[in-house]
């Protein structure tokens, strides 16, 4: 039995609707969130929390776990 990587499933994820919201809710952190304050870090607790105030629709605790993936691709830490 082959299983897939994470990369693998997070490819097919992107094709869905709730990786649109990922995005949005992604550049809101960055936006509105770490780019005032200055920050290049983000600890897991307000990756939720941000993700619990803009997510609609989803279950927030795997949209906050997509949302933390995507920040980091992006180059910011976030520490759990």
């Amino acid at each position: 039995m082959i299983i897939p990587s994470f990369d693998a499933i997070y490819d097919i994820l992107r094709a869905r609707p709730v990786y649109s919201q990922v995005r949005k809710i992604s550049q809101l952190i960055l936006e509105d969130y770490m780019e005032p304050r200055g920050l290049k870090e983000i600890s897991w607790r307000e990756v939720l929390e941000e993700t619990r105030a803009y997510c609609k629709g989803f279950y927030s605790g795997d949209v906050a776990r997509l949302v933390a993936r995507e920040l980091s691709q992006v180059g910011v830490k976030v520490w759990l």
